[in-house]
This record gives structure tokens, C-alpha cells and sequence, in this order.
């Protein structure tokens, strides 16, 4: 039992810092639901860029995600998917309320009857809360069935090869008190894998998908864009820790990352910041207050970004009780 929490402890310390390390210059189980589709038919129209609308009020702000234009991938050209989130993670009570929009584009040479969602937080019982789902755009939905954490939609009309649907998921997280990836402990918040997401699709008309297991990673994740609004009610000085620049905007925070496998926070109050540039690229790393003396005089004696890297990773491990 030792051991296993000793292991525990480890994977936290190295997620705080490996996964939220990176680089500010941009060059570098609810059980199974009823089969009740929700429907909604809209317009869409689709837009070069995110725009955010804020305000000091309590309500939400709005967010157009940015859909990516056409990426040459594997010497074909396709779309990346477009998620946009706007999330609201009440710190104190341990809840996260998010309204996810996706562009998902279908890449595939074949018309897709049905789409399937991995949604990695359904793994365990009463962390995901679905509340809706609504479609947009050209086609309408047929059913949907939520089993584990397949969620599996299914159309009235095929997607066709080279076109686009739009997706509107709302749903509740309730975390669990975990030393994991997702939930929380007394010193953080951690959000990672938290989120519903389209993996790759084969040529072979295979989703790539796989159950949850104890030992390794078992998602797979397609290129995407990813814009996120995110509204934290807690303490005044809580630091957002993230895979990707974290912009304050008035009564929110906005993260984008593009091009990338996923978006991933990590949300305290014990945080301290780590900085080191290397010509014109500044790498940060995020690490528990605890830490900071002994990890900031190694920070005298990299050269290199790996050497950073290995320094403060080794330092991690050697330290983990």
C-alpha cells in the first residue's frame, strides 16, 4: 500500500510540473443515459478567428471558436477538429460547469452514419453529468447512447466525406478527491483528460477507442484547435497552471493552443512560477511552493532547454516522499 501511494505521489508531482511546462513563443460512471437526443437546428456560420465577449456581470461570456484552415496530414489535406469551451470550476466546492462547442470534420473517405466521442471523466461513477446535447447545422440527430466512456452519436443523414458537423455538449463535472490527473487534492485543481473529444477514425471505418486501463496511457488523440474561456470562483490568488498560455481578461482567463493533442489546467494556491529563456524562447514550469528554493538555485545551471528539462525533473523525483 506504501508503495502504491508512494507511485501515487509521483505521477502528481511529475503531472505539475512535465505537464505544464511550456513554451510562450508559439514557434516552438454516470451510467448509461437514456436514448433521448436532444435536437436543435441552427445556422452556423463559421469564422477566422476566436472572439470573445466579457463582461463584469455573472453571466458566462461567449466564445466563437477559431476553425483552423486545411492541414496537409500524411500527404492528404484535412481539417482539424475545433473545440471551444466555456468552463466555470467553483474551487471550493470542487465542481466545473462547462458548455463545449466542436467542429468535427469528417477527414474519412467514407459518408459516417454515426460519430463516437471518448469522454474519459464517465470512468467513474457521478463524475460526468450530461445535460444536453444539441446539433447544428445540416444533419439532425437520430440517438445517442453515453455507455463508459464511449458516447455514441447517431444521424439522421451521413456526414459526408469533407464536410463538417457542429456539436454543443453541456454537461457538470463533480471531481473526485484523487492524487490523479482528474480531480483534487488540499494543494490543487487538476483537469486533465476532462473533457468529451473525437478520437482518430481509420481507414480501416474503425474509431480508435480503448477501455481505461490501470497501467499506462490508453487514449489517442487526433491534431486539434482548442479555445477555452475559463471563470474560476475561489481564492483571489489562485495561479493557472496550463499546456498553453493563459491570457487574463477581466473577470476571466483565455487559452488557446492550436495544432495540439489536447488542453490540460492544473488550478492552486501553492504555486510557484520557474523561468528560464533560451534565446527567444521562454520556458515556465509550475511546481508546489515547497519546492521552490532547492529547484530555484538549480535553475543557475542548465544551458539547455533539455538540461533545464532534466535538472528539475530529476530534482522532482529524488524529493517525491
Amino acid at each position: 500500500m506504501k508503495q502504491n501511494n508512494e507511485k501515487l505521489q509521483l505521477r502528481v508531482a511529475l503531472m505539475v510540473f512535465v505537464l505544464f511546462l511550456f513554451l510562450t513563443n508559439g514557434g516552438c460512471t454516470l451510467p448509461p443515459t437514456n436514448k433521448t437526443p436532444i435536437v436543435t437546428q441552427t445556422a452556423t456560420q463559421e469564422t477566422p478567428q476566436a472572439v470573445y465577449s466579457t463582461n463584469n456581470s455573472s453571466e458566462a461570456p461567449t466564445l466563437t471558436p477559431t476553425y483552423e484552415p486545411i492541414k496537409n496530414i500524411g500527404g492528404q489535406e484535412k481539417r482539424l477538429t475545433g473545440y471551444s469551451f466555456i468552463t466555470i470550476v467553483d474551487y471550493i466546492k470542487h465542481q466545473v460547469k462547462v458548455d463545449q462547442t466542436v467542429r468535427y470534420w469528417n477527414n474519412s473517405s467514407m459518408n459516417l452514419p454515426e460519430l463516437k466521442m471518448v469522454v474519459p471523466p464517465n470512468q467513474n461513477t457521478g463524475v460526468f453529468q450530461l445535460e444536453s446535447i444539441k446539433l447544428t447545422g445540416k444533419s439532425t440527430l437520430k440517438e445517442i447512447l453515453l455507455d463508459g466512456i464511449v458516447l455514441t452519436i447517431e444521424l439522421e443523414d451521413p456526414l459526408p466525406t469533407g464536410d463538417f458537423i457542429d456539436l454543443n455538449i453541456q454537461y457538470r463535472l463533480n471531481l473526485p478527491p484523487t492524487q490523479g490527473v482528474l480531480g483534487y487534492t488540499a494543494k490543487q485543481t487538476n483537469l486533465s483528460d476532462w473533457y468529451p473529444f473525437f478520437p482518430p477514425y481509420t481507414e480501416e471505418e474503425v474509431w480508435m477507442i480503448h477501455q481505461p486501463a490501470k497501467i499506462g496511457e490508453y487514449l489517442v488523440y487526433n491534431r486539434a484547435n482548442f479555445d477555452l474561456v475559463l471563470i474560476v470562483q475561489g481564492p483571489e490568488d489562485l495561479i493557472i497552471a496550463a499546456n498553453a498560455t493563459v491570457v487574463p481578461n477581466l473577470n476571466n482567463y483565455q487559452v488557446s493552443v492550436y495544432d495540439a493533442r489536447n488542453i490540460s489546467l492544473s488550478i492552486s494556491d501553492e504555486y510557484k512560477i520557474l523561468s528560464k529563456q533560451f534565446g527567444d524562447t521562454v520556458i515556465q514550469g509550475y511546481i508546489l511552493k515547497k519546492m521552490k528554493i532547492a529547484v530555484g538555485q538549480q535553475l543557475k545551471l542548465p544551458e539547455t532547454p533539455s538540461f533545464f528539462f532534466q535538472t528539475c525533473l530529476a530534482y522532482l523525483i529524488r524529493t517525491v516522499p
